[in-house]
């Protein structure tokens, strides 16, 4: 496994940091319910990555970007449909 491939693991476990942070800030124009759902996807999340630390490497990175999107969608749906606003 090359060093850049090593990096890319820690870095994309690393990158679940501020996902999480992102994940707390959305109470701000979501109701509980659904900030308790983005921190028990984000323990998924986390969980997925510390195992496939070691294997299957490729995923880790992969796994915040994942994140992302889901949280995007989320909010967007949220808004359009149930309301939610800050």
């Amino acid at each position: 496994m090359s060093a850049a491939a090593r990096a890319a693991r820690w870095v994309g476990l690393a990158a679940l940091v501020p996902l999480l942070g992102l994940y707390l800030a959305t109470g701000l124009v979501a109701p509980r319910w659904a900030v308790v759902g983005f921190l028990v996807l984000w323990c998924g999340l986390l969980v997925t990555a510390v195992v496939s630390l070691r294997r299957r490497p490729s995923l880790v990175p992969l796994l915040p970007v994942v994140g992302l999107v889901v949280w995007f969608v989320v909010v967007q749906i949220g808004d359009a449909f149930l309301h939610w606003s800050a």
